[in-house]
């Protein structure tokens, strides 16, 4: 046969070969002994039966590669692995029913097609598995029971890469220190990441889709710059865990807490975004225990309150919250929390509706400031200052108290208004203050009252505050055994007393009484009371 035929049945044949659907294909499978490249001149693999990197084996696979999982198969990396480059066209990691990439290698056309669950995970296992590289890689079709990408006391780095299309979790961190970075993780059914102990840097990361973003439980380091969106559950879920640095992140439209934090120590919330979470009635940021700072952040249009907050010791300072459905801040059942811990909030907190709320708040050991600064503020539901301790309160605070609820004062309490910006104590239903934060209007008997309570709230005072609408049976203002300052104020709006005074040596001076209903001042027992320039109509 001369050349030119022998030329003509070559391209015959493949022809022949392209129009039967015969499509060339590399099966591996096993244990890897030797240093290997995969190339696009083989490519695509299929894993026929789960693959091995052995100890002490390095393994590359160049640009525009195909690798194909058959059901039940898995690749575990116990050496170094590099996969992709940033400068090529990404390796694909994925299901032998997946006809987009590498043809049809499994030869039935159409009679199947991929879905999540096809095959088990790619799992770097131990410390030499450490320096693994996946750049510019996708993943998608398998069965992510604990990771579709799994990192096990390890450190390697995952970037630029896609990882889509998951049965549960679509990476799963148990210890190591890797790098996760600039990559698009799509349609995990459950988590998108998620983290059992280690020290991982999570930088850059799109994360859509699937019940939860990210889910941390236990481990400290870095959370910065990541976009979670339309989790159906939490976008953030952080707990057990230390020193965890969350910067500049955006968690928005999950279905329940667009972050929640819960016994986690050190951590710094801070230029974070936290914006339309909780389709059915969840805050955005959510606190339960712990230490740390959230600074800087823009929590806005969440269905329930911007931060709720159960916490021991925190710095709240410098955020924009703004625009949440039920309040700005909550705070919840503080009592015994603040009884062992510091707790500094309310400086500078761009506050722009209904604001801070707090419930069963019990300043139990601490002295210094914890309502201050420039914005005006409202606190609900009733709250107490234990013995020798002591609380300031900046001018422009307005406290709105609801029905049953009071005010206990056992240590020392300065609340110093000026005459442009006093400080208010009114009932939830005020509209005049703030806005709208209640549901009736405003009425004597709302709430119940503020308590001078012993000798320990000696030298408290309330200088240019108004306090109104209150249940004053024994007293809207009562002083027992105490010896407050009370000066320039206006007490009215009062349901019998507005002021009723059992022993102390008070100073009641400058006020304006108004519509009490019974008595402006009421004195009972010993007369040592100091009373003068005050006012009742």
């Amino acid at each position: 046969m001369n050349k030119m035929n022998k030329f003509k049945v070559i391209i015959l044949c493949l022809i022949v070969s392209f129009l039967s659907g015969v499509v060339h294909a590399t099966d591996v499978g096993g244990y890897i002994t030797d240093t290997t490249v995969w190339t696009t001149a083989w490519s695509p693999y299929v894993v026929t039966s789960s693959i091995t990197l052995g100890n002490g084996i390095s393994m590359s696979i160049e640009p525009w590669v195909v690798v194909k999982f058959n059901a039940w198969t898995n690749f575990t990396v116990q050496w170094t692995l590099e996969a992709g480059s940033v400068s090529g066209e990404p390796v694909i990691f994925t299901s032998i029913k997946d006809d987009t990439a590498g043809w049809d290698t499994n030869w039935d056309t159409t009679s199947t097609i991929p879905l999540a669950r096809d095959w088990w995970y790619i799992k770097f296992n131990g410390s030499g598995s450490d320096g693994s590289v996946l750049d510019n890689v996708e993943i998608s079709y398998g069965w992510g029971r604990y990771g579709l990408v799994r990192i096990y006391n390890s450190s390697p780095t995952i970037k630029n890469s896609i990882i889509r299309d998951v049965y549960k979790y679509a990476i799963y961190i148990t210890n190591g220190s890797p790098i996760i970075e600039n990559n698009d993780i799509l349609d995990s059914s459950i988590y998108g990441i998620y983290i059992s102990n280690g020290t991982p840097n999570i930088k850059g990361n799109t994360i859509t889709n699937g019940s939860y973003g990210i889910w941390i439980n236990g481990g400290e380091s870095i959370l910065e710059g990541n976009t979670i969106s339309n989790s159906s559950s939490y976008g953030l879920f952080i707990a057990w865990s230390w020193w965890w640095d969350m910067g500049n992140n955006t968690i928005s439209n999950a279905g329940a807490y667009g972050v929640y934090i819960s016994t986690t120590w050190n951590m710094v919330f801070s230029g974070n975004i936290v914006d339309s979470n909780g389709w059915t009635n969840y805050d955005g940021l959510y606190v339960s225990n712990g230490t740390g700072k959230i600074i800087n952040n823009e929590i806005k249009n969440n269905a329930k309150s911007g931060i709720y907050l159960i916490g021991w010791s925190f710095e709240i300072k410098d955020n924009n919250v703004h625009d949440n459905v039920v309040s700005e801040i909550w705070l919840y059942n503080m009592e015994f929390l603040l009884s062992k811990y510091d707790f500094d909030i309310y400086e500078d907190n761009g506050i722009i509706s209904n604001a801070y709320y707090v419930e069963n708040f019990d300043i139990s050991s601490m002295t210094g400031t914890i309502l201050k600064k420039t914005k005006d503020i409202v606190v609900t539901l009733g709250w107490g200052l234990s013995s020798w301790k002591e609380l300031k309160i900046e001018s422009g605070n307005i406290i709105k108290v609801w029905a049953g609820k009071n005010i206990t004062i056992s240590g020392k309490l300065e609340a110093i208004g000026t005459v442009e910006q006093s400080i208010v104590f009114t009932s939830i239903n005020d509209h005049s203050v703030w806005g709208s934060t209640g549901t009736w209007t405003p009425a004597a008997r709302d709430w119940w009252y503020i308590k001078f309570n012993g000798s320990g709230s000696d030298g408290s005072v309330l200088d240019n505050v108004e306090i109104s609408y209150g249940w004053g049976r024994y007293g809207l203002v009562r002083i027992y055994n105490s010896s407050p300052t009370i000066k320039n104020s206006i007490i009215r709006d009062v349901y019998k007393y507005a002021i009723y005074i059992t022993n102390g040596s008070p100073i009641i001076e400058n006020n304006d009484i108004l519509d009490s209903s019974i008595y402006g001042i009421y004195i009972k027992w010993y007369p040592k009371h100091k009373r003068k320039y005050n006012y009742q109509w």
